[in-house]
């Protein structure tokens, strides 16, 4: 009789475990898939990136496990609020507390092991066309084959299992909780939550201002850090500043959902008595309440998942966009090495040469952080003759064109300044031994990787200037080849050889009364004297191993980073639909007396639509904005980052929750009219 009951009361609800089942069965799809490619032979074959592979899926599994928790523990608490009228059944015909739960926690079992199932069968399938993706993204040329792992299957139902024992544990304590006057209770709190007094229509008027200061605090992120540097100091300021539009757009978002949206719904104007506005109306403000908590976990959740997409974007974009500024050409190597391999290159490939000469001398130049102090560190520093520079831009078209204005002017050669550009300075005098310079300019470096000269600073000197000084002068060749004969490049150099480090330098510097002294020479001598600064450059770069280098890496985050979060918009919008399918089947009988009061079918339905409005786009709209005055700091801070991937994503968030959205709404109209 129990076992009938049971069936029956699932029966009658398994439409409304569609969703759940449907939403879990994508998780469990997407965590075998990420799992089966962490165990993956590919994988062993690329030996130089399996780390960072096995971590970041390792990460993005960790991701998964927690969102796929979050909505289970969400989406059965909701199920079982439900299901009130088959507990009270169950209370009548004699059944316990723990039968009770035994009954919720089976029928949640025979769900798990079904969405099991199906999201391992799914995994198998996906499981290639996830890995073909994950190639194409780091841009690795291997054969993508079927591959299927046991250990995969056991972890994913090991986690499964896990997750299923804390909703059971959840199940145990919500039903354990629930009073046959809950009914009752709701109902009055139905009544009351209309009622607003001075303090809470304050509260309400708070929650805006707090989400506005919030945003005008992020479009003025900047001047605010400016005027906290000197009190607080580089760091702490935009700690502070950050930490500051955080907590004011959280608490804003749990206010308005509390409070604002409360005033919203029971405010009365001339079209609140057209159309069943006044009946929606009621039921939005009496919703709006109820899943004020729950909307406004959303909405932040919603804000920081878009925001940390769109951080990993922009790092990705600066990854990629520093490629030129590493390898302007096909090949940068020592010229030692280069006379070695130069006949074999001539042999095999047709190219363009050019040896550049550098200098590497003693110097000093300050460097501001505000608030921090400056740094007056003497170290090595490297030259290069601008006759040097001006051809070498035949090669590498990305250098600024420059002119020098006199014997004592230079300009800097920087790493393109993408983070805190507006808050570190380098001063306009550089100290050298024997010899003083200025600053006429600053440019970005495409002279290559930095660990191919010896010093971080590099001065574009006057021919004079650069003849004159006393230093240690090395060469280093450039070679430009055909995009076709990369690849023929690539494979001569990895044959011929080896990465090293080679040619260590040994700075000796003192900077006292306001003079440098001390020299520079060749070899390591820093084990002798602890107040010596010692460098060694690297023998070789390539533009394909350093192209293919950052693509793998920033490829690989950017992969595991949108399934994480297409997951997670997947997964909420699951819920949100469960929430609102939640108490259909209670509003059956309001919408019966409608029909009954003559009310015409179009009315009807607008009423439907307008609820399902009003609890699926308030989170989205309001996550979509604060995540875009999120990306707007990171914008000033990190600037010239592309972020056009994360307003796609804007787009597919708004896609997603308008597909749940209306798939809801025709469901409810089903089943209410």
């Amino acid at each position: 009789m129990l076992i009938r009951l049971a069936w029956k009361s699932f029966k009658k609800q398994a439409r409304g475990y569609l969703l759940f089942f449907f939403s879990m069965v994508f998780a469990v799809m997407v965590f075998y898939s990420f799992t089966t490619m962490t165990n993956e032979q590919l994988l062993q074959r690329s030996a130089d990136t399996t780390r960072n592979v096995i971590s970041m899926l390792a990460l993005g599994n960790m991701m998964i496990v927690f969102i796929l928790i979050f909505f289970m523990l969400s989406a059965s608490r909701f199920l079982i609020e439900n299901r009130r009228e088959d507990i009270a059944i169950f209370h009548l015909y004699g059944l316990k507390y723990y039968q009770i739960c035994l009954v919720f926690i089976f029928e949640l079992l025979f769900i798990g092991l079904l969405s099991f199932v199906s999201g391992i069968l799914l995994g198998i399938l996906f499981s290639r066309l996830f890995s073909m993706i994950l190639l194409k993204a780091m841009d690795l040329s291997l054969q993508v084959t079927f591959f299927f792992s046991t250990s995969a299957v056991a972890g994913t139902g090991l986690v499964l299992l896990v997750v299923l024992g804390l909703v059971s544990f959840q199940t145990l304590w919500l039903v354990s909780s629930y009073k046959l006057t809950s009914k009752r209770k709701e109902r009055k709190l139905h009544r009351q939550i209309s009622k607003l007094n001075g303090w809470k229509n304050g509260l309400a008027v708070l929650g805006v201002t707090m989400l506005l200061l919030g945003w005008a605090a992020a479009v003025y992120y900047l001047t605010i850090v400016r005027s906290l540097i000197e009190r607080v100091g580089f760091l702490l300021a935009n700690f502070y500043t950050m930490i500051g539009i955080f907590t004011l757009c959280v608490v804003g978002t749990y206010l308005f959902y509390g409070y604002t949206l409360r005033w919203y719904y029971s405010r009365r104007t001339k079209t609140s008595y057209q159309n069943l506005r006044l009946l929606s109306r009621s039921d939005s403000l009496f919703r709006s309440y109820r899943e004020r908590n729950f909307l406004g976990s959303v909405t932040i959740l919603l804000g920081l998942a878009l925001t940390f997409l769109g951080a990993t974007a922009a790092m990705v974009s600066i990854q990629m966009g520093g490629v030129p500024e590493l390898a302007p050409v096909s090949l940068m190597m020592d010229h030692e090495a280069f006379e070695k391999i130069q006949p074999t290159l001539e042999q095999k490939l047709t190219y363009e040469h050019q040896t550049l000469t550098f200098k590497t001398v003693g110097g000093l130049q300050k460097l501001e952080f505000p608030g921090e102090g400056v740094e007056e560190r003497p170290e090595p520093i490297d030259l290069v003759a601008l006759s040097t520079y001006q051809k070498f831009r035949k090669l590498s078209p990305n250098l600024a064109p420059i002119s020098l204005n006199s014997s004592v002017s230079a300009v800097m050669m920087t790493p393109f300044q993408t983070i805190f550009k507006d808050y570190w300075h380098y001063s306009r005098d550089v100290h050298l031994v024997g010899r003083n310079l200025t600053i006429q300019q600053l440019e970005t470096n495409y002279l290559g990787d930095p660990t191919l000269r010896y010093a971080r600073n590099l001065l574009v000197v006057t021919d004079n200037t650069f003849e004159n000084i006393q230093g240690i002068t090395y060469q280093i060749d450039a070679v430009e080849v055909a995009d076709q004969q990369e690849d023929v490049l690539n494979q001569l150099i990895a044959k011929n050889i080896e990465a090293d480090w080679i040619a260590p330098i040994t700075a000796d510097l003192n900077w006292q009364n306001q003079q440098l002294t001390g020299e520079v020479v060749a070899g390591d001598f820093g084990a002798e004297n602890l107040d010596t600064y010692t460098s060694y450059r690297s023998n070789y770069t390539t533009y394909q191993e350093t192209y293919r280098k950052n693509r793998s890496s920033s490829g690989l985050s950017l992969f595991v980073f949108t399934f994480v979060v297409m997951t997670f918009i997947i997964i909420t919008a699951s819920t949100v639909s469960l929430r609102q399918l939640s108490d259909t089947s209670e509003q059956k009988e309001r919408y019966r007396l409608l029909k009954r009061l003559g009310i015409g079918q179009k009315n009807l339905e607008q009423l439907i639509y307008r609820e399902n409005q009003m609890l699926f786009f308030p989170p989205v709209l309001l996550g979509m904005i604060h995540s875009f005055f999120a990306i707007y700091v990171l914008s000033q801070v990190v600037e010239s980052a592309n972020y056009w991937f994360v307003y796609l994503f804007f787009g597919i968030l708004f896609v997603v929750y308008s597909i749940f959205f209306y798939l809801t709404y025709r469901y409810q109209k089903k089943l209410l009219l």
